[in-house]
C-alpha cells in the first residue's frame, strides 16, 4: 500500500518541476463562518503580488462588498505589496506546497 503522504510529496515536486514559474497553493477555511470555497488548489505565478491573489481568492468566494477577507500562512498576516514568490519562500512547507488560509469578518461603512 502506498503512503499517501509521499504521493502527494510526489505530485507536488512533478508540478515544480513541470511549472518552475508557478506556485503550488493549497486554501483551506479558517473559521466557520468564512463561505467554502469551491477550488482549494491553485499554480500561481511566482511573480504577481499577494493583493492580486487576494482578489482571485475573494472572486472565487463570491463575497459580499462589506465582507472582508483576511488570509494568512502559519497564523501570520501577509503584506499585501509582497511578491509571492517571497510569500512562498518564507511560509512553504517541506514538501513544496504553500498553505494558505482564509477568513471573513463582516465590515460596516459609510455609503
Amino acid at each position: 500500500m502506498t503512503d499517501p503522504k509521499k504521493t502527494i510529496d510526489s505530485a507536488i515536486s512533478k508540478m515544480l518541476l513541470k511549472y518552475p514559474d508557478r506556485i503550488p497553493v493549497i486554501v483551506k477555511k479558517g473559521n466557520k463562518e468564512a463561505p467554502d470555497i469551491d477550488r482549494r488548489k491553485y499554480l500561481v505565478p511566482r511573480d504577481i503580488t499577494f493583493s492580486t491573489f487576494t482578489c482571485i481568492i475573494r472572486k472565487r468566494l463570491k463575497l459580499k462588498p462589506d465582507q472582508a477577507i483576511f488570509i494568512m500562512a502559519n497564523n501570520t498576516l501577509i503584506n499585501q505589496s509582497e511578491l509571492m514568490t517571497s510569500v512562498y519562500n518564507k511560509y512553504k512547507f517541506k514538501d513544496g506546497s504553500l498553505e494558505l488560509t482564509y477568513s471573513t469578518e463582516s465590515t460596516f461603512g459609510f455609503m
